[in-house]
């Protein structure tokens, strides 16, 4: 015959009780490793200018997981909106950065780069999306203090 449904628990591991096999795991990580934390690690990583964008956007979305709640599933459907209103002025823009091509052929290569991962993200996840997004802006934002300051080089030697 089963237990009441008030009857009270005796025995066993208390709940949030790691098992012994990763309890074992991280003791071992903690001796080899004391000042090692995953998620800083990948922080780190983010911040090295010789990490690859592709590898940082992995990165953003990896360390979203663990300082950002998830989305509800009214918020998501307002961030896919968001996220293909933003990939639509994306598209839109390329007419406008035809002219920057032209002046710096830098700036093809990039573009086509940046304008691939905002086609490829619409069948992703809506985090990557925005991961991706913060990307380009950064890079659009460098691009366009770059051409300011080339802009104040040709009017200082013209």
């Amino acid at each position: 015959m089963p237990f009441g449904r008030d009857h009270p628990k005796y025995g066993g591991r208390e709940a949030g009780t790691p098992n012994t096999a990763k309890l074992m795991l991280l003791t071992a990580l903690a001796e080899r490793f004391p000042d090692f934390h995953p998620v800083v690690a990948m922080g780190e990583m983010y911040h090295d200018a010789a990490t690859p964008l592709e590898l940082k956007v992995r990165l953003l979305s990896e360390i979203a997981a663990y300082t950002v709640p998830k989305l509800k599933p009214v918020e998501a459907v307002e961030a896919r909106r968001l996220a293909d209103e933003t990939i639509l002025t994306l598209a839109a823009g390329e007419h406008e950065l035809e002219r920057y091509k032209r002046d710096f052929p830098l700036w093809q290569e990039r573009v086509k780069f940046m304008i691939a991962i905002c086609r490829e993200t619409m069948a992703r996840r809506v985090d990557e999306i925005y991961a991706r997004h913060v990307a380009y802006v950064q890079k659009h934002n460098e691009l366009v203090e770059a051409l300011a300051q080339t802009e104040q080089l040709f009017i200082a030697l013209y």
